[in-house]
């Protein structure tokens, strides 16, 4: 029930606030006293509820708890028994089929109690599947942690033993430098001492110029912030002036106000003074109009009474005219009056004669009359059109010329538009012309400024000291390129990037004969003259899937060179993991030289896969790109064409700038001439639909004009008929003619006699017609006249009250203009105030701006005064610079070879990894029969690890460089040039040793995968445990539940077969597992077999049955389950009269140990009740009746109870009639 308020009753005595329910209970324990309380349930309008143990309010939980404590639970006892439950056992299933169905394993499930462990199992078993999951995953995990540390590990060990073999390179390396540097350090020191005047010099110069750069700064700035200032007081000006604008047009807004006021305030005085005088006018009127009245209804009382008396004078005058007149006159009268008629009548029928001759006339002529007419109309409106047609070709002209003149406007601004976006077009490509160009100057002047001129070997050093003309350079190190191809285009051009350029055959035979005759070794040259131009060389574009032309990645700053490179990388290209080469291979379709990726592995077009095992690093890059002809002056002009494109730049950018402005102002005009063009057009395209309609209307004319004049042609009237017709309508004109003057002659001879009669009368009654008629006549004029002076005094006083009232709203108006005038003049001197204030602010604003435009000016004179101090110090500077760049120029053959020694020796550090302290012993292991092994890297190996153990190195890189110990000065200066040669040829066999590049990627990912593997084990223990405890759990309870189940089921299941074979007298039926092992698996089915049939399920059971199979359930379900009392309702409806008796019975039999409440309308059931209780309805009040069935069968009194208790007694009058509802 939604609204539990639905419950309280409604009658016509007075409906109550509430309704209540309360249930007494009486616990009966023998040899005891009884134990008695009672629960109420209250039930409020306003759909609220509330309940009370004896008396006392209480909450539900309170009461369930109380309820259990006492054996009755509300949960699983189920007390209360329904007729639609019982009728609902029979179409149970044996096992619900979705969730929140019913079926019989869910209700014994309910009933015995194991429900309980239903969401808890669930939930435990779908934690074990999750669980079970999580566990594979796992382990799945650990395997594969293990299986990708196998395969680092060796790659771990080579990484280590590379590691090992620079360090002793570096070692030895070490010590060759600090010899060299000992040597070359006496000859820098005298060099150094020429330069250090000249660089203090420069750094005076240096602070100089600094210093007036930052007083320039300084006053930029001030600069700036005068001219924001003047700019803000420029704005607060503006709003000044704005509000003063404002004021002024809001005080002359006031003044015409109160002008306009003024007058009306003028117009209502004046108006009020002439409504006064008209009122003390209006004032006198009524007492004049009043006597006026008086005197006139005297006169018209004294007429009415002359009038009577004339009247029975002209009555007796009358009698005697008519009784002469019939006497003298009314026969010859009579007989001159019928010719009179019958005359009339035959001149009426000659007219009629005539008319439809004139009628046959039309008809004859109809159509050529209306033809004639249609071509009169159609030549008028021919007219009219023609007229059109004039106005608006003169309409039509005028927008033409507006037309023509915006065409020729926009056609100018079009070509203007046109010429300056060539202009555009042309300035913005020399724009990016001049970029390119910049960038590239800027480019190869950095790199001039920053590479190392160092040559890489001997063999270059050698042949760049000769400063042949011929040669170039070592190929690798005449390009510029990004680290990040490296390895790419190294491996990529290999041995052939070694190659020496020089310009011809002569000479690269003359260096190889140098080479030869000084014994410095062999070189392999490549010449400039014997390489052709390639055509594909320049060609730039773009290749699929983001790789790129090997070629384009190189910087280049000789052309001569650029073909060299060609022919080495020709039409390569550039990937970036081996993943991406198969899809590149597809795009392409085959068409490639080679691929090569990031980590040096080439794909060659044939399927042959090169350089993955030992790619190539440094053997190309600016470290010599600038040859031996490159020297400070061309630096020098590098420097300059920068400037000077820079300069280019920005004018080009300026003009671009103005040119764009130019263009947008153009663009705007063209939209305003588009706007006007396109109404000019839509006008004259109306203009023109009306000349063409007007035109095809004008011909359509004409050629009706044409159509109705041929019909009008060809229209022929009878001309015989019509001459007849025009002859009989002239003979009928002469008889209409005789007849009228032989009519005027009886008409004259009638109206001679009536003339008579009229003199008799006259005679008779002459005199006092006359005077009664002016009796009468000055008698409505006196009534006229009383009505006029009434209405003129109703008049007068609906003007007295209009004008009253006007003269009232007047002073309320005048009055609310005066309160007008007052807050205009207010306003008005508030305003003046506030203009007052604002033009003294306004001074004070230009005052300011003066001073701060004053200061503007005098900062921009005093910084280009300093500036020109500043130019001053700069052409100084320079050429301190450039005194000093001569002097470096002759330092820098001594100087570069040492700074390059004390780089290398600076930067000499062993290469350890801070992970070594968590790599196995079987990979860190170093042994002295190993032929890199070299006792002070050993030693450097060893401390640091001992650092690590101590957690002294907190490096975030996985790489630690660790300084290579120097060695004691008197060892090196010791050391003879035979010891040199011996570590050097140490050297060359450790460089020949094999080495894998140091990834410290992989030993990072071999220690992670290693700290995985331990970790995925110690987690998949961690579940595997949880897992093993969850699946105990869930089996443990499983197993508690089946136990709790089968327990009660099997005390259902034998009380079930009791108590069918009793209420049935044979019958059997039975309830058991469709899986006997896992019960919860199909459900429950119940069998019944009734007495002298077969086995069947409740379910093909007739109704009565049904019931009875169902009764014993329930029975047999209270008998595992008992409760002190049972609630039945209508149980026994579908039942017939002997199995209801049994069920009674049965019953009563139970009510040893229970008490049974039971709602029945059958007698059999309610006659083996120890009590009655019948509840109705009667005169719109609620009546119940209580029996005791032993004292009724002794004829005792009913008691009948009543919401209304006076009426109980009138109720039990009519005991009688109840007497037999209930027998």
């Amino acid at each position: 029930m939604k609204k539990y308020s639905e419950l309280i009753h409604n009658s016509s005595h007075g409906n109550p606030d509430f309704a209540r329910v309360t249930i007494f209970f009486k616990r009966i324990i023998k040899n005891r006293e009884p134990h008695l309380f009672n629960i109420s349930r209250y039930v409020f309008k306003d759909n609220k509820t509330k309940y009370q143990f004896c008396g006392k309010d209480s909450t539900k939980d309170k009461i369930k708890t109380y309820l259990k404590e006492q054996g009755i639970g509300l949960d699983h006892d189920r007390f209360i028994i329904l007729q639609g439950e019982v009728e609902n056992i029979s179409l149970l299933k044996p096992k619900a089929e979705k969730e929140n169905e019913d079926g019989m394993l869910e209700f014994l499930d309910d009933i015995i109690g194991t429900a309980i462990y239903k969401k808890p199992i669930e939930e435990l078993n779908n934690g074990v599947i999750e669980m079970y999951k999580e566990v594979v995953f796992k382990k799945a995990k650990c395997n594969e942690a293990e299986h990708y540390k196998m395969i680092l590990f060796d790659q771990v060990t080579n990484i280590v033993r590379t590691m090992r073999i620079n360090n002793s390179i570096i070692e030895w390396e070490y010590k060759i430098n600090c010899f060299e540097m000992v040597e070359l350090q006496r000859k820098i020191d005298n060099i150094q001492k020429k330069l250090t005047r000249d660089i203090n010099l420069e750094k005076e110069l240096d602070e100089d110029e600094k210093r007036l750069d930052q007083e320039i700064k300084n006053y930029n700035e001030r600069k700036c912030q005068n001219l924001k200032k003047i700019e803000s007081e420029k704005t607060e000006m503006d709003k000044i002036k704005k509000e003063i604008s404002d004021l002024t047009n809001e005080e002359l807004k006031n003044k015409l106000k109160q002008e306009s006021v003024t007058k009306e305030i003028d117009c209502i005085i004046e108006t009020n003074k002439k409504l006064f005088v008209e009122i003390e006018i209006m004032t006198k009127q009524p007492k004049e109009i009043n006597k006026k009245l008086t005197i006139l209804k005297e006169k018209l009382e004294n007429e009415n009474s002359e009038i009577n008396t004339i009247a029975q004078k002209k009555i007796i005058a009358e009698e005697e005219f008519v009784r002469k007149k019939k006497a003298l006159y009314d026969t010859e009268l009579n007989e001159r009056d019928g010719k009179v008629q019958e005359e009339k009548s035959k001149l009426r029928e000659i007219i009629n004669d005539k008319d439809k001759l004139m009628i046959k006339l039309n008809e004859l002529s109809f159509e050529k009359n209306y033809a004639m007419d249609a071509v009169d109309e159609l030549k008028k409106s021919i007219k009219i059109k023609d007229d059109l047609l004039d106005s608006t070709g003169i309409e039509y002209n005028v927008w033409k010329d507006k037309l023509n003149n915006i065409n020729n406007e926009i056609l100018s601004e079009e070509v203007k538009h046109r010429n300056i976006s060539e202009k555009m077009n042309s300035v913005r490509n020399e724009i990016e012309n001049e970029r390119k160009e910049l960038l590239e100057f800027k480019n190869n002047y950095d790199l001039m400024i920053s590479v190392d001129l160092e040559p890489v070997d001997k063999i270059s050093e050698y042949l760049m000291k000769l400063n042949y003309k011929g040669f170039r350079g070592r190929l690798g190190d005449l390009c510029h390129i990004d680290k990040k191809y490296d390895i790419a285009l190294s491996t990529l051009g290999g041995k052939l990037l070694d190659n020496y350029v020089v310009d011809t055959v002569e000479d690269a035979q003359y260096l190889i004969n140098k080479l030869r005759v000084d014994k410095i070794g062999k070189g392999s040259f490549m010449v400039i003259d014997k390489i052709a131009v390639f055509d594909k060389m320049n060609e730039k574009r773009k290749y699929p899937l983001q790789s790129q032309r090997a070629f384009d990645l190189l910087n280049i700053f000789d052309p001569n060179i650029m073909k060299c490179f060609y022919f080495i990388l020709r039409e390569s290209l550039v990937v970036n993991t081996i993943d991406d080469i198969e899809p590149l291979k597809k795009a392409l379709f085959g068409n490639f030289k080679k691929i090569v990726t990031l980590d040096g592995t080439i794909f060659e077009n044939s399927g042959k896969i090169t350089g993955g095992g030992r790619p190539l690093s440094g053997k190309i890059g600016a470290k010599n790109c600038i040859s031996n002809k490159e020297t400070t002056k061309g630096k020098e002009e590098y420097q300059a064409r920068v400037k000077e494109k820079e300069y280019k730049l920005s004018k080009l950018q300026e003009e671009y700038n103005k040119l764009l402005n130019s263009k947008n102002s153009i663009k705007k005009i063209l939209n305003k001439l588009n706007l006007n063009l396109e109404t000019y057009s839509q006008k004259i395209t109306i203009i023109k639909r009306t000349l063409e309609t007007n035109e095809k209307s004008k011909e359509l004319l004409k050629k009706q004009l044409s159509d109705a004049i041929d019909r009008m042609n060809e229209i022929k009237v009878d001309e015989e008929s019509k001459r007849l017709l025009e002859n009989q309508i002239e003979k009928c004109q002469e008889e209409i003619f005789q007849k009228e003057k032989s009519l005027n002659e009886i008409q004259n001879e009638y109206n001679t006699i009536n003339d008579k009669i009229l003199e008799l009368r006259n005679n008779i009654l002459g005199c006092l017609e006359k005077e009664y008629n002016q009796k009468l006549e000055n008698t409505n004029l006196l009534r006229e006249e009383i009505s006029q002076t009434n209405k003129n005094l109703k008049k007068l006083e609906h003007k007295l009250y209009r004008t009253t009232t006007s003269l009232h709203d007047n002073e309320q108006k005048l009055d609310k203009l005066n309160n007008t005038i007052n807050n205009l003049n207010t306003t008005e001197e508030t305003s003046k105030n506030r203009m007052v204030k604002l033009k003294n602010l306004l001074s004070q604003s230009i005052e300011l701006v003066n001073n701060l435009q004053n200061n503007y000016n005098n900062n921009k004179k005093y910084i280009g005064d300093l500036q020109i101090k500043k130019n001053d110090v700069s052409n100084r500077l320079s050429i301190v610079k450039i005194s000093l760049e001569k002097d470096n120029l002759e330092l820098h053959k001594s100087k570069k070879h040492f700074d390059k020694l004390e780089i290398l020796k600076n930067n000499a550090r062993y290469t350890f990894f801070k992970e070594m302290i968590f790599l196995p012993d079987d990979i860190i292991s170093f042994s002295t029969d190993e032929s890199f092994y070299n006792k002070n890297v050993y030693n450097a190996e060893k401390e640091f690890v001992q650092m690590l153990d101590n957690y002294e190195y907190n490096e975030e890189n996985g790489l630690v460089y660790v300084n290579v110990k120097p060695y004691a000065i008197d060892e090196i200066e010791n050391m003879s040039y035979g010891e040199v040669g011996n570590i050097k040829k140490k050297l060359g066999s450790l460089h020949n040793m094999s080495k894998v590049p140091i990834d410290t990627d992989i030993i990072n990912e071999f220690i992670k995968r290693s700290n995985r593997l331990i970790s995925s084990t110690n987690i998949f223990n961690e579940f595997k445990e949880i897992y093993d405890n969850l699946k105990n759990k869930y089996e443990k309870m499983t197993e508690i539940r089946l136990q709790e189940f089968n327990k009660g089921f099997n005390i259902i299941s034998r009380n079930i077969k009791q108590i069918y074979q009793q209420i049935t007298f044979g019958g059997d039926a039975e309830i058991e597992p469709i899986d006997k092992f896992d019960p919860y698996n199909y459900g429950i089915v119940f069998k019944v077999r009734p007495p002298e049939k077969c086995w069947k399920k409740i379910m093909n059971l007739s109704g009565g049955e049904k019931t009875l199979a169902s009764l014993s359930l329930v029975f047999a379900l209270h008998s595992f389950n008992p409760v002190p009392f049972y609630i039945m309702d209508e149980i026994d409806a579908a039942l017939d009269f002997r199995n209801v008796r049994i069920i009674a019975d049965y019953i009563n039999e139970r009510t040893q140990n229970a008490q049974f409440i039971v709602i029945s309308l059958r007698k059999e059931m309610y006659e083996q009740c120890k009590k009655l209780l019948g509840v109705w309805k009667l005169c719109d009040s609620t009546y119940c009746l209580i029996q005791k069935l032993d004292e009724h069968k002794k004829g005792c009194n009913y008691n009948i109870f009543s919401e209304d208790h006076s009426e109980s007694r009138k109720l039990n009058d009519i005991y009688d009639s109840l007497k037999a509802l209930f027998t």
